[in-house]
């Protein structure tokens, strides 16, 4: 089997990987909007792979086309790789909020490498800028050519610089494991782009891309494992995993708190104003949970319906059980009042301090469940239904 052969079924072999990884793509692996910026790479790249067959068709000869339809061929087949390395960059902006994007000078920047290509790489079908094609119908590079590798680059090293500071910013070890893959896929792309320059025949580019798709896919579906769909907190399972660690090293020099909290007459709010709203409120209980947890190097979990895991460490002696719990109160009323909602939201919470390993996670559990149901029980009614 020739060489030719071998790039053929592997990129029929490539077509067939992407389509399934795109119909595997759904809500339940990401949200809406990062699926469809997903999608959209995986379309750009089935693009990339098409004309670059075409392209490949032709320079082998196997198949004559007319002059002006090859340009248009190797136009787009230019524009579409450097059109993949845009497609990752925006999904990662989009994944993980690397840039405040409600600034316009971030999305201007963002756009103008891709436009310039785009524009220049079409233009050359009249200009010859980038390209041109000879008499015989070969492609040769032209001094404009340099800018596409130059625009690609721009977005790879975005992608580095904003991957790395969050793998130090970032106090999730989940979220940083993230930023880190992202940081060597990067890099793995970069340099199986450089070694394609070296090789001579056919281009191996399109296995790294697929290549970049799968990780995304994969490290998605992983985090889909241990994350809540609706918060993007860790989930129950995620929870007690993380139990069941902690509590394998506990002692009373080295105790850990675990708290069991929920939202106060969750049902009035859930009543009155319908569940999509709800699902808002709690929401907004997660982003406080979340901001508090790492202010105080803690660990947080939704735990089914509007009951919440947290888990603290002391850090110091003047360490206070219910502190955390004051503290995510405050943040979820300021955040209640931020955003204009009809309603407040305050939580109760049960606490066990965990000092013997023997003790199954369940039963501390329990415990701390048990706890909340007195706190509920002793609490003044108040309604969170704003007057």
């Amino acid at each position: 089997m020739n060489d030719l052969n071998v790039y053929f079924i592997t990129n029929i072999f490539l077509l067939i990987m992407v389509g399934y990884i795109f119909f595997k793509t759904s809500p339940d692996l990401m949200k809406q909007r990062e699926q469809l910026v997903f999608k959209r790479f995986i379309l750009t790249f089935v693009c990339y792979i098409v004309f670059n067959t075409l392209w490949t068709i032709q320079e082998k000869d196997l198949i004559q086309y007319p002059p002006f339809l090859f340009k248009v061929i190797c136009a787009l087949s230019l524009s579409s790789v450097v059109l993949c390395s845009f497609c990752f960059y925006r999904f990662l902006v989009v994944h993980f909020g690397y840039l405040n994007e409600k600034k316009l000078i971030f999305t201007i920047i963002s756009i103008v490498p891709i436009v310039a290509t785009v524009l220049l790489t079409i233009t050359s079908i009249w200009t010859k800028i980038v390209f041109s094609i000879t008499d015989d119908l070969k492609i040769v590079t032209e001094g404009g050519y340099i800018i596409l590798p130059i625009c690609a680059l721009i977005y790879f090293v975005i992608i580095i610089i904003r991957s790395s500071i969050e793998s130090f910013k970032n106090k999730s070890p989940q979220a940083r494991r993230n930023s880190i893959t992202m940081i060597f896929t990067t890099i793995f792309l970069l340099a199986w782009v450089f070694v394609d320059n070296l090789l001579e025949g056919l281009t191996i580019i399109p296995l790294a891309i697929f290549f970049v798709i799968l990780i995304i896919f994969t490290t998605l579906q992983q985090s889909s494992i241990n994350t809540d769909s609706l918060t993007q907190m860790n989930n129950r399972r995620r929870a007690m995993e993380y139990l069941a660690v902690q509590l394998d090293s506990v002692s009373s020099d080295a105790p850990i708190y675990v708290y069991i909290c929920d939202i106060n007459h969750f049902k009035m709010i859930n009543d009155t104003f319908g569940h999509l709203e709800g699902d808002q409120a709690i929401i907004i209980l997660a982003s406080a949970i979340k901001e508090q947890v790492q202010k105080n190097r803690a660990f947080a979990a939704r735990y089914g319906g509007d009951e919440f895991i947290v888990v603290a460490k002391p850090q110091n002696n003047e360490f206070k059980e219910f502190d955390i719990i004051d503290n995510i109160n405050e943040t979820v009323k300021n955040k209640c009042e931020e955003a204009n909602k009809p309603y407040d939201i305050s939580i109760t919470a049960g606490v066990v301090k965990c000092t013997d390993k023997s003790i199954a996670v369940e039963a501390y559990l329990k415990e701390a469940d048990q706890m909340l149901y007195e706190n509920k029980e002793k609490r003044e009614f108040v309604s969170p239904i704003k007057e």
